[in-house]
């Protein structure tokens, strides 16, 4: 008898879990509405972080990169072989008859990624080289390009001598 009366029990729940999903309103227009808007406003927020995120990385990588580039500057007997410049998007040197530029790409970031750590962005950064009248080169990380830049810089010095 006890458990005819458990199995009543547990058939009126499941009816009653039924019939409240069944006899429940849809959304109206205007909620759906909100509701997508909210979910797209969430993912536009998430969207933006990274990519704040990921330029606050880069802008921290062309700092370090200016000042390599000022370090191999004033290690220059004459100082005044070039000139370098910084801007948000880059650091230009500028000789008396060439020209270069070095941009920092982060490549495939994964925006779903909760964290994205300096050593997450380190893997994925690219440093690119555009001197013009040579092929674009690119680096993966700053210690090689610096190894080039200082052997351009020499290139040219010499050039400027001559």
């Amino acid at each position: 008898m006890v458990i005819n009366i458990l199995i009543g029990v547990a058939f009126l729940l499941i009816m009653a879990w039924l019939l409240r999903g069944a006899l429940r309103k849809p959304p109206t227009p205007g909620e759906l509405i909100r509701q997508k808007e909210e979910a797209r406003r969430l993912e536009q927020d998430k969207v933006n972080a990274a990519l704040a995120r990921v330029g606050a990385f880069s802008q921290i990588r062309l700092d370090a990169l200016f000042t390599a580039v000022q370090d191999m500057r004033g290690a220059l007997s004459s100082g005044e072989i070039f000139t370098a410049s910084r801007t948000s998007e880059a650091v230009d040197l500028a000789f008396k008859q060439h020209s270069l530029r070095i941009t920092h790409h982060v490549q495939q970031v994964n925006l779903d990624r909760e964290n994205l750590s300096d050593n997450y962005l380190a893997h994925l950064e690219r440093f690119h080289l555009e001197v013009p009248q040579r092929a674009p080169e690119d680096f993966t990380d700053l210690e090689t390009l610096l190894e080039r830049l200082a052997v351009l810089i020499v290139e040219f010095s010499n050039a400027a001598e001559n």
